[in-house]
């Protein structure tokens, strides 16, 4: 199956532990950065996926915990607002 063969690339390629969901979440979040949209928002998350908000909001938490996505909140129209990116990669 597609599903287990990107899995077991994601987790051969890297040492965080990541679902698929929160990797494709954070494929999202980057692809907005490249195309030089100006905000990346849970919503615009969960429409292009058609996942229900809930997922999106516990996905992008666990990519904020693990300081792969960082989220700038604004207040509009009475609502908290999270602008996502992608955390740069650290330089050694």
């Amino acid at each position: 199956m597609v599903t287990e063969h990107l899995k077991k690339i994601l987790s051969e390629s890297t040492n965080i532990k990541l679902s698929l969901f929160n990797f494709f979440v954070l494929q999202y979040v980057d692809k907005c950065s490249e195309q030089g949209l100006s905000e990346c928002t849970q919503y615009m998350i969960s429409q292009a996926f058609l996942a229900d908000t809930s997922k999106v909001n516990k996905a992008v938490r666990e990519l904020e915990s693990a300081e792969l996505v960082t989220a700038t909140k604004i207040k509009q129209s009475g609502r908290i607002k999270k602008i996502l990116a992608v955390t740069p990669p650290v330089e050694n």
